[in-house]
């Protein structure tokens, strides 16, 4: 299909898109009336909403809850109003047949001369506009108000140029779609693969073919110790500890923390090889370092005492399980309260032979690589659709 279609020439029209869509709010039916959930009519709600993915909802309706919802009709938009300041997004659905949905959602029914598809992804492109209007509303769960919505300003074509847009588009969505499904694949696979691997189901053999030793269990006091070298002058990198990428330069993650001079001196040296309990490792494991630099004193250092396979361990410690098990060495966590030392060092590791643990994490490294190459093409096809949308409609 031609790009060219991304030109905006002067024979587009303009107008606000109160007046080229019908608006209707959605409901919430009476919860404690069990016979109205569990039929076949999906109700959505701001979780089930994505950009141009939404296809089914997690709850539904029966025929008798139906009575008393709102329902759009197939080909409507559904955005999201309310709870975008926890969503952080701004998605729009057209849909492929009748649905209910609740009050943090709008439906519009666009005019015959707009294609509600072409309208949706206008309002995707318009993301950073209806954002900045949400947070000058000042609502605290992050708000739009119908009428700002209503004054967005919309510019179309006639509707066959509306429909090859709007197709050239459905093409973009359907790949980034089947990228998204091969990388939930993936990632399911590495779930079961790891429940295998660290449940014993499937071991590995030395490569004579013999059985390597049975498991071992240790404390992790015996694993690993803590450190807290100060050493520095202050002149190496600060890191951030993330949850998605370990320890990583504070640079490269969109952080700004100011820390005065004398407060970085207190800061802690992260060698290459070191793992980190973070403020929130009883959501998300603790962290692996790839990278050196320096740590607020928050954190705790972790390096080992016998030998290991640094990669078992950075696998290991991101367990379902495990991260279960360390929430639980604290009582009534909360926010804001750390994970200590001590409180980690009574758990009960497993420690296979060295040489095993390098096989098991080759494996998963493996896997990593895998959904790390498909996260990377739909970074870039999002890339794409984004200038394409830039180009279109901003």
């Amino acid at each position: 299909m031609n790009l060219s279609l991304a030109s905006k020439p002067n024979h587009w029209k303009e107008a606000e898109l109160g007046d080229l869509a019908k608006f209707s709010s959605g409901s919430t039916p009476n919860r404690k009336a069990g016979a109205f959930w569990g039929g076949d009519l999906p109700w959505v709600t701001a979780r089930d909403l994505k950009v141009f993915e939404l296809s089914t909802a997690i709850q539904s309706l029966s025929r008798e809850g139906a009575k008393y919802a709102k329902v759009a009709p197939k080909n409507a938009l559904l955005v999201l109003v309310r709870g975008m300041t926890l969503f952080k997004d701004f998605p729009v659905s057209v849909l492929t047949k009748d649905m209910a949905f609740n009050q943090d959602i709008k439906a519009l029914v666009s005019s015959r001369e707009i294609d509600p598809f072409f309208l949706g992804h206008q309002l995707t492109a318009k993301r950073r506009l209806v954002m900045r209007l949400v947070d000058s509303a000042g609502h605290g769960t992050g708000r739009l108000d119908t009428d700002q919505l209503k004054s967005l300003s919309i510019r179309f074509p006639s509707l066959p140029e509306q429909k090859k847009i709007a197709a050239f588009l459905g093409v973009v969505d359907q790949k980034l779609a089947a990228l998204r499904a091969r990388r939930a694949g993936l990632e399911t696979y590495k779930r079961g693969l790891m429940q295998k691997l660290f449940s014993r189901t499937l071991r590995f053999t030395k490569p004579d073919g013999s059985a390597f030793p049975d498991w071992e269990e240790k404390r992790a006091n015996e694993l690993f110790r803590s450190v807290s070298n100060k050493g520095h002058s202050g002149d190496l990198p600060i890191l951030s500890i993330t949850q998605d990428r370990g320890a990583v330069l504070r640079d490269d993650v969109e952080i700004d923390i100011k820390a005065t001079a004398n407060s970085v001196l207190s800061y802690k040296i992260v060698e290459v090889g070191d793992f980190i309990i973070s403020l929130r490792s009883f959501q998300g494991g603790i962290e692996f370092s790839n990278v050196m630099g320096i740590c607020s004193p928050a954190y705790t250092v972790l390096k080992p005492n016998l030998q290991i396979s640094e990669a078992f361990y950075k696998h290991y410690f991101k367990k379902e399980d495990f991260i279960s098990k360390l929430s639980a060495t604290v009582v009534g966590i909360r926010d804001g309260k750390q994970i200590s030392y001590s409180a980690f060092s009574t758990m009960k590791l497993s420690y296979p032979h060295p040489d095993e643990q390098a096989l098991i994490a080759d494996k998963l490294d493996v896997m990593d690589s895998k959904i790390a190459a498909v996260a990377d093409q739909i970074a870039r096809m999002e890339a794409f659709k984004k200038g394409l949308l830039q180009q279109m409609f901003v």
